[in-house]
């Protein structure tokens, strides 16, 4: 009997699971991508999502698919202000991979079709190591902002 009810079990976890990734997924359609400054027609963020924040300084193209676990944020963290302009910029038609991560407190630009493999990491922020006596997570971070186009270079260049 335990191990019908471990197979039922798994079974019903599997379609679970099965059934969330194919209708949790975050569509230009679903009161989720209305958050968003913009989200094209025709693209989706994968389920399940590990962070997500700062939708309303987000902009996502048409046809562009993100990767599930990623995560996607705009801001030091969620409830912050980051004024009229957004921060995030994917273009259309791009593809990011899953795991990846895109970290923006500035600018991160990211033109049309561009393509990333799995767990990427994209940030416009990092520590600096201007000064060799004093430890890296100590010296106050440094923002610049990122543009990442294709060959045909459709991203602004900054």
């Amino acid at each position: 009997m335990g191990a019908r009810v471990s197979r039922l079990l798994s079974w019903i976890i599997r379609s679970v699971w099965s059934y969330a990734r194919s209708n949790a997924e975050i569509r230009a359609d679903s009161k989720a991508a209305r958050r968003f400054a913009r989200f094209g027609a025709g693209s989706a963020i994968a389920f399940p999502t590990a962070t997500l924040y700062g939708e309303p300084w987000i902009e996502i193209g048409v046809h562009t698919v993100l990767g599930g676990d990623m995560t996607l944020a705009a801001g030091m963290g969620p409830d912050y202000d980051l004024g009229p302009c957004t921060v995030v910029r994917i273009g259309s038609g791009c593809a990011i991979g899953r795991g990846s991560h895109i970290v923006a407190h500035r600018s991160v630009d990211i033109g049309d079709h561009v393509y990333t493999g799995p767990y990427v990491y994209i940030t416009d922020q990092n520590h600096s190591y201007a000064n060799t006596e004093i430890p890296v997570g100590l010296q106050w971070p440094v923002d610049d902002p990122v543009s990442i186009a294709t060959a045909a270079g459709s991203a602004r260049t900054r």
